[in-house]
């Protein structure tokens, strides 16, 4: 047997306490000890003689009473938390899904209040004509008139020349118009007009106007009566003058009334005058052609008869302005709405024009008497009356053609509609009924 020197000894003691300072070094620094590293991450036990401080791994984990334990690779106890890191930065959006499927409908709310009523739709066309019903039975025949001698002897004109059954209103009888109860005839040398009873044919009141009354025009509530240069509203139930405005232009001639105002034609101003149909005081005044002398209302617009320029303007009521100018025949001095057409009587062309009043064309002509002065619609036909053949012209609107022509007495002028039959001035001085 060989024993180590002492130099052998103290180097391997030497070398036993660098162990010794390496283990407890790993043990204290946490990395482990180096001599006995192992890649089993189990706890590794490791016994420290008590006397020499000398190291030994344990294999089996056990130690002797005279050596001191240690567990090395052992996991303490988890320390607290650390702070919460800074959020990191927002992703990027995703990409939008695909659209979901379309819910079902929903229940059907309640209904909701109902609307505005709109405007009225234009008025259609007059329907045709119904047949003509059959002729009634004769009447009785009148009393005879008085003779012509005893007429000239008691110098009654007026009076004597009248034939039974007309109404005798004196002389310079001129314009005409229905009230839905009376007649009422403008006497222009008396400064009067006169109230007519249908039924009887007398003369049962009159109304002192200014002077030289020429028109007479009823708008539904009062009478009109144009006078050079006045225009009086009267009240015809109880005869009194409610308004009368000498405002005019020097010779106003025929009207129209279109429901708030009343349209005068003044034949030597070239102009129409729109009246305040409450106070007959002048709104304004409207440029038209020459000589103007009668007016129509179609229901939309105001139509005038420029007598001197052989034309009738169309005026707007709302904005006041004329519209269109139709040419007709000569010295147009009348006009009447049927409902669906407008008629224009040529006084010196001796023919009466039909008008479209919504395309302003003309549609028709048609020949009457020499000299017609007056028209008049009576729900079926239109009539004309002739001052110089002293004639009735009845014209049949559809099929544009004169249809009968009554022959008077005397030259016939003005003429009205009562609702059942025309009435028609003659000579001046008398009013004529003419059943339709």
């Amino acid at each position: 047997m060989r024993f180590p020197t002492r130099q052998q000894s103290t180097e391997r003691r030497r070398r036993a306490g660098l162990l010794v300072i390496g283990a407890l070094a790993g043990v204290v620094l946490g990395g482990g000890l180096g001599v006995f590293a192992d890649t089993n991450p189990s706890a590794i036990t490791v016994c420290a003689n008590k006397k020499t401080g000398a190291l030994r791994y344990a294999k089996t984990g056990n130690c002797t009473k005279s050596e001191t334990r240690f567990s090395l690779n052992e996991t303490g106890p988890a320390g607290p938390p650390g702070t919460q890191g800074a959020s990191g930065a927002a992703g990027e959006q995703g990409a939008t899904g695909k659209q979901g499927t379309t819910g079902e409908q929903g229940a059907t709310g309640p209904q909701g209040p109902a609307g505005a009523q709109g405007t009225p739709g234009p008025q259609g066309d007059v329907g045709p004509a119904g047949p003509q019903g059959s002729t009634g039975a004769q009447g009785a025949t009148g009393a005879t008139g008085p003779a012509g001698d005893s007429c000239v002897a008691l110098l009654r004109w007026a009076t004597c020349n009248v034939p039974v059954g007309d109404a005798a209103v004196g002389s310079s009888a001129l314009g005409v118009a229905f009230d839905g109860k009376h007649l009422w005839v403008a006497k222009n040398a008396d400064n009067t007009i006169v109230k007519v009873d249908p039924a009887s044919m007398a003369v049962t009141g009159t109304v002192v106007v200014p002077v030289g009354p020429r028109e007479v025009m009823f708008d539904g509530f009062a009478l009109w009566v144009t006078s050079s240069p006045y225009i009086t509203k009267i009240d015809p139930t109880t005869a009194v003058t409610l308004a009368s405005q000498a405002s005019l232009g020097p010779n106003p001639m025929g009207m129209a009334s279109s429901g708030d105002a009343v349209w005068v034609a003044d034949r030597d101003d070239g102009s129409v005058s729109k009246i305040n149909q409450n106070n007959a005081t002048e709104i304004l005044t409207v440029t038209v052609g020459a000589s103007p002398v009668d007016v129509a209302y179609d229901g939309t617009d105001i139509w005038v008869a420029n007598w001197g320029s052989d034309s009738i303007s169309k005026i707007d009521p709302n904005t006041n302005t004329v519209t269109a100018t139709v040419p007709v025949g000569f010295g147009p001095v009348d006009i009447a709405f049927d409902g669906r057409s407008l008629w224009v009587v040529n006084q010196l062309g001796s023919s009466v024009t039909k008008i479209n009043p919504r395309t302003n064309q003309v549609e028709a002509t048609v020949s009457v008497g020499s000299l017609p002065q007056a028209i008049a619609f009576d729900g079926t036909s239109l009539w004309v009356t002739d001052a110089q053949d002293k004639t009735m012209s009845k014209i049949d609107p559809i099929i544009n053609i004169v249809t009968a022509t009554t022959q008077m007495y005397d030259p016939v002028t003005y003429l009205a509609f009562d609702g059942s039959n025309m009435w028609v001035v003659l000579g001046g001085m008398a009013l004529r009924k003419v059943p339709t």
